[in-house]
């Protein structure tokens, strides 16, 4: 099986790809670089710190482990941190081990599971639901969202909606410009709205954010009637 971590040179903006696995498949690495003129290909074990230390990786370097094996990602990433690299990405397959990666330096990781239950779930959402992130509790998700024409979302002000409960928007995006919502901010149909909700408000929130005949239903009258 072909493993494989990469990382990221941003001073050569250039992305090396370090494989593990290949043997002597010179072959196949150099029909890779072929095809990728942009990319490095190196055959080599990324838990051996000569490895990493001989690619010179520090500070503004992204390091990324994608091994396959916890244990390898979690030594390949320890030994980044230790050169000095800030931004590392780690696979890992068990949910505990989050608070270990993060102990060790690892700013991200990546968990199939709740990669797989992401997917899954937007198949099964409104259309109007872009992508979806089931935080590690699993309690809870963040979801983008596209404001639907005349739903209750683009109604009025924030500051006059009323909106599901265990619903808070974090952001949105209006013609490439992200905003971070105030009372004042009017959310425009079209736009991409980052929302994070517990589990059980999903769905009214994404009847909120979807298309509606009349949007008079997630105003406050009370705040309307006082400005």
């Amino acid at each position: 099986k072909k493993k494989c971590f990469f990382f990221l040179k941003k001073k050569k903006e250039k992305i090396f790809f370090v494989f593990s696995g290949f043997g002597s498949d010179a072959k196949l690495l150099r029909s890779l670089a072929q095809t990728y003129p942009k990319c490095d290909f190196i055959n080599a074990d990324p838990t051996k710190m000569e490895v990493l230390e001989e690619e010179k990786l520090g500070p503004e370097d992204i390091f990324i482990s994608l091994l396959g094996s916890e244990n390898a990602n979690l030594v390949a990433c320890l030994l980044a941190h230790k050169l000095g690299v800030q931004e590392i990405i780690c696979e890992i397959g068990r949910e505990d081990y989050i608070p270990l990666a993060e102990m060790i330096g690892i700013t991200a990781t990546v968990t199939p599971r709740l990669l797989t239950a992401n997917t899954v779930l937007k198949l099964v959402r409104g259309a109007n639901v872009v992508s979806i992130n089931v935080l590690d509790t699993g309690d809870a998700e963040v979801i983008e969202l596209i404001a639907g024409k005349n739903s209750l979302a683009t109604a009025a002000p924030l500051k006059d909606l009323v909106m599901p409960k265990a619903m808070v928007i974090g952001a949105a995006v209006h013609r490439d410009e992200l905003i971070v919502p105030r009372g004042n901010t009017i959310i425009q149909p079209g736009d991409h709205v980052f929302v994070f909700a517990l589990r059980q408000a999903i769905p009214a929130v994404e009847r909120y954010f979807s298309s509606s005949d009349t949007a008079d239903a997630g105003v406050d009258t009370d705040a309307e009637a006082q400005s």
